[in-house]
């Protein structure tokens, strides 16, 4: 079976999975992905930036407590949820369950079956940020002297390379866009600022 639909069969189960549209189907597995890369680039932050915004050096080959993090807080429950559902457990009013059901009820050759397709969804989501993303910082100024400063990603060179054309093809102003890296994205935030407003404020112009 495909990482595709063991991911789907653990992850996904649900009456509203089953009840949706191919196109539906097809939203709900990308935002499974996508929920999975913020999850992952949020306990990267909390473990790997510093106090002061710097990224720390992370051996991405020894214990890795971003692992761990995400399947005790991201993977487990929605892999229970998905379980409980397949095998028709209700612990909300079931008899035999008169605790909820969690990770440890399931046999071991079922947690051993949906940890390797943890172990996959991991490396596939490191491979995205580390090995097969491009990223690239863009700087504008428009018309109205507002410039905004970001860090985008972009999942191929061709990806980045129509959206860099856009920028400026689309200028109002002096723009640029350079080459930068995973943890010049992890700590990037969005800037905008007005600089037509700052020099109005400065000289009071109008009062």
């Amino acid at each position: 079976m495909s990482l595709h639909n063991r991911v789907t069969f653990a992850l996904l189960s649900s009456d509203q999975y089953l009840d949706a549209s191919v196109s539906d189907r097809y939203v709900m597995e990308k935002d499974l992905w996508n929920n999975l890369r913020v999850a992952y680039l949020d306990e990267y932050r909390k473990q790997y930036v510093d106090e002061v915004g710097s990224v720390l050096k992370r051996d991405r080959f020894g214990d890795d407590q971003i692992k761990l993090a995400l399947k005790r807080d991201w993977f487990i429950p929605r892999a229970v949820e998905c379980h409980k559902y397949l095998h028709d457990i209700d612990d909300s009013w079931d008899h035999s369950f008169p605790r909820k059901f969690t990770w440890a009820d399931m046999k071991d050759s079922t947690r051993k079956r949906l940890a390797e397709v943890f172990d996959e969804m991991f490396r596939q989501v490191e491979r995205d940020f580390h090995e097969n993303s491009v990223y690239f910082h863009f700087w504008s100024r428009d018309c109205d002297q507002v410039e905004v400063a970001q860090v985008l990603r972009f999942e191929n060179w061709y990806e980045a390379s129509q959206s860099i054309i856009s920028h400026y093809d689309d200028a109002e102003g002096p723009c640029h866009a350079c080459i930068t890296d995973f943890n010049h994205f992890l700590i990037d935030k969005r800037v905008e600022r007005d600089r037509g407003l700052e020099h109005f404020e400065e000289y009071g112009y109008g009062h």
